[in-house]
């Protein structure tokens, strides 16, 4: 109720998401990697190892979902208390489809306690209309270049879009 009032032009949140399963060849763990846009700036990203090791891409996808969903509650928080008006909810690209489809069913049955949590944490955010996910073809996602290794020319492809974009 103390927030200022929203005033300007409103804004467009979109993020894009992506884990490297077993990045770290030692220790066994997933890299995440997250890129936060506002109106096609890029305002955030996110490149870290994450803290548990992860058999499966499920279990290292939704990790990432669920860091990416905390990050959007905060940039969102923060928009709106500097009277950034925002326009609907934050659009949240991934390139893994089984992560996708199943946070956007309540029905889905998940094994493991720590993938149950983050699975729980990113539906909350859908169903609140917080984040609205969608799948996006894992060579078209600028969140590669911050969990894989890439070429100067995969980057630049990747990256072009959201640099030089008209």
């Amino acid at each position: 109720p103390k927030l200022p009032e929203p005033k300007g032009k409103p804004i467009v949140m979109t993020t894009y998401v992506d884990a490297n399963l077993l990045h770290d060849y030692i220790m066994g763990r997933s890299c995440t990697g997250i890129i936060h846009l506002f109106n096609k700036t890029a305002m955030d990203w996110f490149s870290k190892l994450q803290a548990n090791v992860e058999t499966f891409t499920y279990g290292s996808e939704f990790t990432a979902l669920r860091t990416a969903v905390d990050q959007i509650h905060d940039l969102r928080y923060t928009a709106r208390s500097l009277g950034v008006p925002i326009m609907g909810p934050t659009y949240l690209f991934g390139d893994k489809l089984s992560t996708v489809i199943s946070s956007t069913k309540s029905d889905g049955k998940i094994a493991k306690c720590w993938n149950i949590l983050s699975f729980h944490r990113v539906r909350e955010a859908v169903a609140h209309g917080i984040v609205r996910p969608f799948h996006i073809n894992g060579k078209d996602n600028p969140a590669d270049v911050l969990s894989k290794h890439t070429s100067s020319k995969v980057w630049y492809e990747l990256m072009r879009p959201l640099i030089f974009w008209r």
